[in-house]
């Protein structure tokens, strides 16, 4: 003769299972691409470009450059979106394309205007001039 106190135990796993599971997509369907993947990304691409910044300053105006571009990246996280919001009324993928053309444009002004910092032979980095 089976237990009730059986049943009712194979229902509440069931039930934790499917929650777990729930959470798990939860997880993997919103919380990573929102919020990891954007992170992620950001921290790729801020910490490069401060450095770079840094090394392209001339003598005594690192500070200057480093506030102008940290002031860029706040001023593109705050008019993005509203960017983003006027431009979906043209269609969904109109945001996406903008961004897309952005992106090559400054991937083609990077590649054209901005000067190696490396020196060639160089092993060892050694301290900015402007330090």
């Amino acid at each position: 003769m089976r237990s009730v106190l059986a049943i009712d135990r194979r229902v509440l796993a069931l039930a934790l299972a499917r929650m777990a599971d729930a959470v798990g997509n939860f997880f993997l369907i919103v919380v990573l691409p929102v919020y990891v993947a954007p992170g992620v990304a950001g921290a790729l691409v801020f910490a490069p470009a401060l450095a770079l910044a840094g090394d392209l300053a001339r003598e005594g105006q690192s500070g200057t450059q480093l506030s102008v571009l940290t002031m860029a990246f706040g001023l593109g996280t705050a008019v993005g979106p509203l960017a983003s919001g006027a431009l979906v009324a043209h269609g969904f993928v109109a945001p996406f394309a903008f961004g897309a053309t952005l992106a090559a444009l400054a991937a083609v002004l990077v590649y054209s205007q901005v000067e190696e910092t490396v020196t060639p032979g160089a092993t060892e980095p050694g301290a900015a001039p402007q330090d």
